[in-house]
């Protein structure tokens, strides 16, 4: 038999949406009938508990129950019955009725309550906006993005989000997962369900003078638009010109992102974001020759290009 704390521990980490609610708050108290429950969550920011617990990215520090509203002042309360909260995590008999008050002298953003909603009253399919509204917008920062190329034959977008990542600007596409491209046969596989159209998105960090990656995202989306041929993780990149224009580096590889989600929801199923990170021809090279591209990523890594590799440096190789 499960207790509250059990419940809510199900509750939330069992949610796809989890991990988004992680980026946008760090308390919530739910509201029971005579006691309450404050939840603390990792995510938002590092703290030591944090460090120590070694939660990067996100999960639930503590839940402690209190006795009084007065006891703490979380970013917002839940109200809802405590059986259907029970029942909903042991056999997913949904929640018919719960409320959302934001506390005193906090801000949340309207987005949040909507990830909540997704969290403890989820729909048979979730909706394809969600993925630009409340995913993309919870991953960079809670901005809102720029269209800065859109296709003309599909709903293909890439979107800009400024700033979006120690202080480097993200480009990323919004379209590659989309439901009516799942006659494609995607090559990705997910734990929890199938893969959503082409089952990955493609995205890019750039300084904000870096035109250059942004072009390069606009012509490989153009690409899979155009030959149907797609671009995994562990794959590599060639420019068949020698360097791209104006830099140090001859190509990508196809990599996760590092300190961000790398798999989203998306209405039905699951998208992979797929990170191009620049590489030298000396880098190139040995991916090519050992045909494992982890190995240069790896390198990279340790010499710090976390996501992002600048247009102009030397080979880490």
């Amino acid at each position: 038999m499960l207790n509250r704390q059990q419940a809510i521990e199900i509750v939330l980490e069992r949610s796809p949406y989890f991990e988004f609610l992680c980026k946008c708050v760090e308390s919530i108290g739910f509201c029971f009938q005579n006691e309450y429950e404050l939840v603390l969550i990792a995510g938002k920011k590092k703290t030591p508990l944090v460090n120590m617990l070694g939660l990067s990215n996100k999960g639930i520090v503590d839940i402690n129950t209190l006795y009084s509203r007065d006891e703490a002042n979380p970013e917002l309360w839940i109200e809802l019955d405590e059986q259907e909260l029970l029942n909903f995590a042991s056999t997913y008999t949904p929640i018919s009725y719960l409320r959302m008050t934001i506390s005193k002298g906090h801000f949340v953003h309207p987005q949040v309550e909507n990830i909540l909603n997704r969290i403890l009253i989820p729909p048979s399919e979730f909706p394809l906006s969600d993925r630009i509204e409340l995913i993309y917008w919870s991953i960079f920062g809670c901005i809102e993005a720029k269209v800065v190329w859109r296709c003309e034959r599909s709903d293909l977008l890439i979107l800009k989000y400024e700033n979006a990542f120690n202080g480097l600007d993200v480009y990323i596409t919004s379209g590659l997962t989309n439901p009516q491209n799942n006659n494609s046969n995607s090559l990705i596989e997910f734990e929890n369900g199938k893969a959503s159209g082409y089952g990955y998105e493609l995205m890019i960090l750039s300084n904000t003078d870096e035109i250059v990656f942004r072009n390069e995202l606009i012509q490989w989306a153009k690409y899979i638009e155009k030959t149907n041929s797609h671009i995994y993780p562990g794959q590599f990149l060639e420019y068949q010109e020698g360097k791209l224009p104006n830099t140090d580096l001859s190509g990508f590889i196809i990599v996760p992102p590092i300190d961000l989600p790398e798999i989203i929801p998306v209405v039905s199923g699951y998208g992979r974001i797929n990170l191009l990170l620049g590489v030298t021809s000396e880098e190139l090279e040995v991916a090519k020759t050992e045909d494992d591209i982890y190995i240069v990523a790896d390198k990279m890594f340790e010499e710090g290009y976390i996501n992002y590799s600048p247009s102009r440096r030397k080979s880490v190789i």
